[in-house]
């Protein structure tokens, strides 16, 4: 009983601390982003934003190996990022996990998640 409150308790704090580090990334990005749009020529920012995007994606990734796959959720959503959703999918491919952790970071924790 302990041991499953236990590890319930991990999975939960393993699930905030992704999440609270996937906020303080965004925040963090955007409170530079807006100034640097007005200061840098459109071409110049995009360039900056994808690569500062990318290498921050590749950094939450480094939380996946220490909170494992059952924690784990990609997603690409947001308009500004539809242009990696394929560089981030070939990302986590490269990650060479697998499948069945990889099954779960696209789709099985997200419907866990959702509970769908």
């Amino acid at each position: 009983m302990i041991l499953r409150s236990l590890r319930a308790l991990w999975a939960y704090a393993a699930l905030w601390y992704g999440l609270a580090l996937l906020g303080l990334g965004s925040l963090a990005w955007s409170v530079l982003a807006v100034p640097l749009r007005l200061l840098l020529p459109a071409r110049a920012g995009r360039a900056l934003g994808r690569g500062v995007i990318a290498r921050g994606f590749r950094f939450y990734l480094g939380a996946l190996e220490t909170v494992g796959a059952d924690h784990f959720i990609f997603g690409t959503d947001a308009p500004p990022l539809k242009v990696l959703k394929r560089a981030g999918v070939q990302v986590i491919r490269d990650l060479k996990l697998p499948p069945q952790d990889e099954q779960k970071v696209f789709a099985d924790n997200a419907k866990r998640l959702l509970k769908i």
